[in-house]
């Protein structure tokens, strides 16, 4: 998935991922913590879009951690969707 910035870059996240030896799969570049750089209008989408992946992976032993980082960044785009959404509507 391709996120946009607000900068005007583009990032792939998860990006490139390694294996462990114990056969965990995880990315090179942490992506967690990345939400306040998102465009504010894709902050619902992307969440939506990580939150379906991880659902789709639920199962798959060796995306576990990958899907603990996209749930928790999916956590982060919904709390700043709702901050940016209390400092505009109310």
């Amino acid at each position: 998935m391709h996120v946009r910035f607000k900068t005007g870059e583009w990032r792939h996240i998860p990006g490139r991922l390694v294996e462990t030896e114990d056969g965990y799969l995880l990315p090179v570049d942490a992506f967690t913590g990345i939400a306040h750089r998102i465009v504010p209008e894709d902050l619902l989408t992307v969440a939506r879009k990580l939150v379906k992946t991880a659902s789709e992976r639920r199962w798959q032993l060796r995306q576990s951690q990958l899907n603990r980082m996209r749930l928790e960044l999916a956590r982060e785009c919904i709390q700043h969707a709702l901050a940016d959404w209390e400092v505009n509507y109310y």
